[in-house]
């Protein structure tokens, strides 16, 4: 193989490498964003199974992780919703499932878009791929 050849094999070798650093950091976030869609999906059945329960029930409310506080239910119609900034504030409990299945909207969008990059790189390593191959089979 003359010089020429051997360092245009390199090139196309360093960037298929730096794809697949790519494709790996994309993979990474996606598997990220389905967390956060299960998360929110099990938010909305939270709210969904809070909706249900009768008034004067006996809860255990989480004050931080692993510790609980004794309470009793007196209101089941509305939620108090972090909106940012450590500011809460009261919605009903089809605003808040609003609010959730909006956030759910927009990560799919994320997500789509993270999918779609993900395939974008995955063809341009595949062209990348049969290059090389064919620069070392000369």
């Amino acid at each position: 193989m003359d010089k020429q050849k051997e360092k245009e094999a390199q090139k196309r070798y360093m960037e298929l490498q730096l794809l697949e650093q790519q494709m790996k950091q994309l993979q990474k976030n996606a598997k990220l964003l389905d967390g956060q869609l299960e998360e929110l999906y099990s938010v909305l059945q939270n709210i969904d199974d809070f909706r249900n329960v009768a008034k004067k029930t006996p809860l255990w409310v989480p004050l931080s992780s692993g510790i609980f506080a004794k309470a009793e239910l007196s209101e089941n119609t509305e939620l108090m919703v972090n909106v940012g900034a450590d500011i809460a504030v009261k919605k009903s409990i089809p605003d808040a499932k609003s609010l959730v299945q909006s956030q759910m909207d927009d990560l799919r969008k994320v997500h789509n878009q993270v999918m779609e990059e993900l395939q974008r790189i995955a063809v341009r390593a595949m062209g990348l791929e049969k290059e090389l191959n064919r620069l070392l089979s000369e």
